[in-house]
């Protein structure tokens, strides 16, 4: 790993950064937080008979790992990352040929720690758009769990409206309680024309990330997201990632190359302010690769907190959820008693629709914490270390 050097610097420079989009505004009201898609869909291919840019046809579901790979195959970053890993592969092959004729070490290091760079950049690329696709397939997921709870609302509110009425002909509620109830389903009704909104848009997010045409009949599989809580060897993780990111990678690279410059300034051949140069560019190395570990750490602790939090979060709003309920079938046996009023209904009404909307979010919460700390550990090179 003390062999790789400059060459990372000149690598990271070729490489474009990812292209960023952002789950539109009107999923933030509804509790889902946009992520940020770091993967860049490729041009859509001719459509024909069978294909993904089919625009018409029955509606595909796609599973998780059905849709991971159909973005793998498609994204553009990753066909510019294979680009990348095979030039350097022909560099490596080029400088070591021409070592044999002319020795050179510093040349040969750089070529060979710009393959090593390429390589994990393609499988951390991977990763990356494997992150982009969960978080997309999630976020439909999301949506219409929430649209399924506004649902729920608005049949609350029929049937709160409906006993309404019942009680204001029979003369035992005042007019006014089924005008409350009648702006309670317009409320209802508004909310879930949101959501509905929201899951087209969540959907048109998904389809973008996968690199097919907008209009294509594909959406994720549904699926229940429970909160199952993975084993985490937090120092485990923290060690492996220190040791194999690759902004590290390129850290310790650009503190070989410092190295070098000293080593080669130290003669009686060179100026002394050249050498005193080379001493300061690898104190500044070697400053930038422990704030590049400092920032890694930080990270990933706190990702880990954020999951933590999630699963105890998820713990509590379930019992949250049940005491809502409990709370709503008492208070609508009391008011159709004609010893409660209909505003404590509605209130029990909005705190049960309340709970369950939170439930919801907090789950898909938990399992966006999931994907986003094993990216930060970079599992995928420890699942795809061996690849060549």
């Amino acid at each position: 790993m003390r062999r790789w050097h400059g060459m990372a610097r000149w690598y990271a420079g070729r490489r474009g950064g990812t292209t960023l989009w952002t789950l539109l505004a009107v999923l933030l009201a509804l509790g889902l937080a946009a992520q940020p898609a770091a993967s860049q869909a490729g041009a859509p291919s001719p459509a024909s008979a069978g294909s993904p840019d089919a625009g018409a046809g029955a509606l595909r579901e796609l599973t998780l790992e059905e849709a991971v790979a159909l973005a793998l195959e498609r994204n553009a970053q990753i066909r510019q990352a294979e680009a990348d890993l095979e030039e350097a592969r022909l560099v490596l092959e080029e400088t070591r040929a021409r070592h044999l004729m002319q020795p050179n070490p510093v040349t040969l290091l750089q070529a060979e720690t710009g393959y090593e760079l390429a390589r994990r950049n393609l499988i951390l690329t991977r990763s990356q758009v494997r992150l982009s696709v969960e978080q997309a397939f999630y976020g439909v997921l999301r949506a219409e769990n929430l649209a399924e709870v506004a649902r729920e609302g608005v049949a609350l509110a029929e049937r709160q409206l409906a006993v309404a009425q019942d009680r204001v002909a029979a003369g035992a509620a005042a007019p006014v309680d089924a005008i409350r109830a009648e702006s309670q389903l317009s409320s209802a009704r508004a909310q879930l024309l949101q959501v509905e909104g929201a899951v087209q848009l969540a959907l048109l997010a998904f389809r973008q990330t996968l690199g097919v045409d907008l209009d294509t009949p594909i959406r994720p599989a549904s699926q229940p997201v429970e909160v199952e809580p993975i084993p985490i060897d937090l120092e485990a993780d923290l060690a492996f990632a220190l040791e194999n990111r690759v902004e590290v990678l390129q850290a310790l690279a650009g503190i070989e190359a410092a190295r070098t410059s000293v080593e080669l300034t130290d003669n009686d051949y060179t100026p002394g302010l050249s050498h005193e140069r080379a001493r300061v560019g690898l104190r500044k190395a070697e400053l930038a690769l422990q704030q590049v570990r400092d920032g890694i750490t930080l990270e990933i602790r706190q990702l880990y907190q954020t999951l933590l939090d999630a699963e105890r979060q998820v713990e509590v709003l379930e019992q949250a959820v049940a005491a809502a309920e409990e709370s709503l079938r008492i208070t609508e046996a009391m008011y159709e008693a004609g010893v409660a009023t209909d505003l404590e209904l509605l209130s029990a009404q909005t705190a049960f629709i309340q709970a369950k909307t939170n439930l919801v979010n907090a789950r898909f919460d938990h399992r966006e914490a999931q994907v986003r700390y094993a990216h930060a550990v970079a599992r995928a090179l420890a699942e795809g270390g061996s690849e060549r």
